[in-house]
This record gives structure tokens, C-alpha cells and sequence, in this order.
């Protein structure tokens, strides 16, 4: 009992620091991070209002708001797979190489403030 007692513990100190669940979307997240500047509210698709683990990625190491609804921020964030929406038309691509998720900005035309 004492030596699985031991060997958990080792385990799990061992886990430390390593991603397993969500690594695709943890790795699209950092890449964002280091972009949008912290505390900023950024638009996303309004079907990824109810991703959880994204806006709660964004928020936790970031502090960055997602906001769903039709308000324009100064960057927009949407699935790959999903299509874009009336609201891209205001905003251009970001160049960045994420695996799941594409950011925008607002066209220099469209600023927010």
C-alpha cells in the first residue's frame, strides 16, 4: 500500500506541467496570447460562445474576454472549421500558423476604439 502510495505521488509530480488534454487548442491559444494584448475583449463565432475550455484558456493565462454577440472588437477569433459570418467583412486574416483556430483584426478602415 505504501509503495502504490509512493508511486502515485511520483506520478503525478512527473505530470507537472505537461498538456494532455486540449494540446492542439492550448498550442493555438499560447500563439494568441503572445498577439492580442492582456485584458483585451476579442469578438469570436457565435457557435464558440459555449467552448468552455477556450474562453476559459483565453481568460486563465491571457485575460482576454470573448464576447459572442455582433459587437465589434479590435480582433475576431473563429474555428477553422466553421464558416465565416457577416462580421469577417470587417476584419482581415492575422498571419499566424494555428492549428484549429483563425484570428483576425479590424480593417485599419473599421478601427474600434
Amino acid at each position: 500500500m505504501i509503495v502504490l502510495f509512493i508511486a502515485t505521488i511520483i506520478f503525478n509530480f512527473s505530470q507537472i506541467g505537461k498538456a494532455k488534454r486540449d494540446k492542439d487548442i492550448l498550442s493555438d491559444i499560447y500563439m494568441i496570447g503572445e498577439i492580442i494584448p492582456r485584458g483585451e475583449i476579442i469578438s469570436i463565432h457565435n457557435e464558440m460562445w459555449n467552448d468552455w475550455s477556450l474562453t476559459g484558456y483565453l481568460i486563465r493565462y491571457f485575460y482576454i474576454s470573448c464576447d459572442g454577440s455582433d459587437n465589434k472588437h479590435n480582433y475576431y477569433l473563429i474555428r477553422k472549421d466553421l464558416s465565416n459570418n457577416k462580421l469577417l467583412d470587417s476584419y482581415e486574416s492575422y498571419p499566424i500558423n494555428t492549428k484549429h483556430l483563425d484570428l483576425y483584426t479590424v480593417n485599419r478602415q473599421h478601427k474600434v476604439d
